[in-house]
């Protein structure tokens, strides 16, 4: 928003609120006012109707005499008579008007007395009008006599009449007291709301000044960081025509603010970018959205510079672009290393492919002596040697085996970094496999003093497919290690179910012993290549070391399971690898499907 704008709208506030406050006190004056002349209206009409009663009761009193003065004339009687019901009449309706008004409690008190009082005297008079047509009463003075009771009621009556009419008065004199009262809080009312505006329209001010002050600052803090921001950011009309750039602008570009302003994108283009990306560009900002993306453009002397845009279109309130806005990093350095790792990585691509096949070639090409070393020892074992000529056929016979299994284990860690080791997927029971690895590594334990005992937990599916072989290959290694470092106790092989699914199932595989176990600084390297517990260990036992711990660690990863080990120094190890196997009721029922 625009401090113009702000400014206008600050006032348009101000006035507001004065227009408000002044309508409030002048609202407030004109019903106060209207208030006091409806309470001294009502209480005048109260007043002059309280004075015709007293004419009526007059009129009634004058009549009642000139019926009885001309009792002898019935035709006189007759016209009175009309004449004062006439004035009755009259009397009863200003009484009802006045109760309609509403009057106090006490003055309601008065009116019914008034009323009642009325009402004995039209009925005694009226009996009276009745005996004079009879003949029963012939002389004024009895007529008199026999309206002497009424005659109280209507002196009740008229008393009444005059002290209803004496408080009313009084009640407009304070209606008029309180009037001028309200009139005078009303000027004070009206002088505090003045005061209030001015007030307003002070904190008004200043809160503007404020807000003033404050974009201020926001705008001279934007403008800062677009000055010294790191990007380069050019700003462009609807027709691209540049009408900003940034001092970084022309430090990556070389154009100075002037040569720049004015002149269309165009001066930067190298002709080297693609034009696809240039109509996808295009087609991005066109359709309101921003492009992000990379470019090779020029500078002004017309080295090429890579560039990560990003191009956003600038709207005002409707959303109509206004604008369109570019900011650029310089990405040449990046560019460039990225294109020299991309290079190297290729060639340790190719060294370490290159290397991977020379080493399974070596391994191929050693393991064919070294499986003539083995059977030649094994059949120089079957022969009558000496005690000393055994022992070192023996030793030459069991340093063959370790080593062709470190070549083994070398050829498939080649293998599998290659990426050309496959597992196969066939059927196997578990059962079976287990059975075949005990039986096959007993003889080694029974000859250590050693119990090797496996077992399987219920639940296991028995229709499982996977590699067999790898499965046996990762077991075989864990006991191996477990029996060469136990020196008594047991190893015992565990399989569970860790998680059956429809088409696949997790099982968990623990091989635990009581051997020396491991310390705990060595954990967490012993599934690195060729590591060792400790150099005694090593040179007790060549060439069986844990180093096929690492081949394991792959293997199990290749089998979408994990690998890991829980061992205090001194009490033991336990070694646990998952793997995850289809079922074969899952291959059948999407065959059936």
């Amino acid at each position: 928003m625009k401090i113009k704008q702000v400014l206008i709208w600050g006032f348009v506030g101000c006035l507001f609120l004065i227009v408000l406050l002044g309508s409030s006190g002048i609202y407030a004056l004109i019903t106060s006012n209207a208030k006091s002349k409806r309470v001294v209206n009502i209480d005048s009409r109260v007043v002059e109707y309280s004075q015709r009663i007293q004419v009526d009761i007059n009129l009634m009193r004058r009549n009642e005499k000139d019926v009885f003065l001309n009792i002898d004339d019935r035709a006189k009687v007759d016209e009175y008579h009309n004449k004062w019901i006439k004035a009755c009449g009259k009397a009863e309706r200003d009484l009802a008007y006045i109760k309609k008004k509403g009057v106090e409690p006490e003055y309601m008190e008065v009116l019914v007395t008034i009323s009642k009082a009325i009402e004995e005297y039209k009925t005694g008079f009226n009996e009276v009008i009745k005996q004079i047509k009879s003949g029963t009463i012939t002389s004024p003075l009895a007529a008199y006599k026999a309206i002497h009771a009424s005659e109280a009621s209507i002196q009740l009556a008229d008393w009444s009449s005059i002290y209803f009419y004496v408080e009313n008065d009084k009640n407009i004199s304070k209606a008029i007291e309180a009037l001028d009262t309200e009139n005078r809080w009303t000027i004070i009312f009206l002088l505090s709301v003045t005061a209030t505006c001015l007030i307003a329209t002070l904190l008004g001010w200043l809160a503007i000044n404020r807000i003033i002050g404050r974009l201020q600052a926001e705008q001279l803090k934007l403008y800062r960081a677009i000055e010294q921001s790191p990007f380069a950011i050019i700003m462009t009309d609807i027709y691209g025509i540049i009408e900003y750039v940034n001092p970084h602008f022309t430090t990556i570009y070389g154009y100075t603010f002037e040569e720049a302003v004015g002149k269309n994108p165009r001066i930067l283009k190298s002709g080297k970018t693609s034009p696809e990306t240039i109509k996808e560009l295009w087609s991005t900002i066109m359709s309101g959205k921003t492009w992000n993306g990379e470019l090779l453009n020029k500078s002004k002397d017309g080295t090429l510079i890579w560039e990560l845009a990003s191009i956003s279109p600038v709207t005002d309130k409707n959303g109509n672009v206004t604008h369109y806005m570019a900011i650029k990093e310089n990405i040449t350095e990046k560019k460039q290393l990225s294109e020299r790792l991309e290079a190297s990585k290729e060639l340790a691509d190719i060294a370490n492919s290159a290397k991977n096949h020379l080493l399974a070639m070596m391994s191929h090409e050693i393991r064919t002596p070294m499986n003539g070393v083995i059977g030649m020892s094994s059949l120089l074992l079957e022969t009558d040697l000496s005690a000393e000529q055994r022992n070192y056929a023996e030793i030459i016979a069991r340093s063959g085996e370790d080593l062709l299994k470190l070549i083994d284990e070398i050829l498939d860690k080649s293998k599998i970094e290659a990426g050309k080791l496959d597992l196969e997927r066939i059927y196997f029971d578990l059962h079976l496999i287990l059975d075949d690895i005990i039986r096959l590594m007993s003889f080694r334990a029974d000859d250590a003093g050693i119990m090797l005992t496996y077992n399987i937990e219920p639940g296991i599916p028995a229709d499982l497919k996977g590699d067999s072989n790898r499965v046996r290959q990762v077991i075989t290694n864990l006991v191996n290690n477990a029996l060469k470092f136990t020196e008594q106790g047991s190893v015992v092989v565990n399989a569970s179910l860790v998680s059956d699914q429809e088409d696949s199932a997790i099982i968990r595989f623990t091989i635990s012993d009581t051997g020396m176990g491991i310390p705990a600084s060595r954990l967490c390297a012993i599934f690195t290549p060729f590591a060792q517990v400790d150099a005694s260990t090593t040179r007790r036992d060549v060439g069986a070391g844990l180093g096929g711990l690492a081949i394991c660690k792959l293997l199990v990863e290749l089998m979408g399971g994990e690998i890991g080990v829980t061992s205090e120094e001194g009490k033991g190890s336990t070694f646990w690898f998952t793997a995850r196997f289809r079922k074969q009721n899952a291959e059948g029922l999407k065959a059936a499907q």
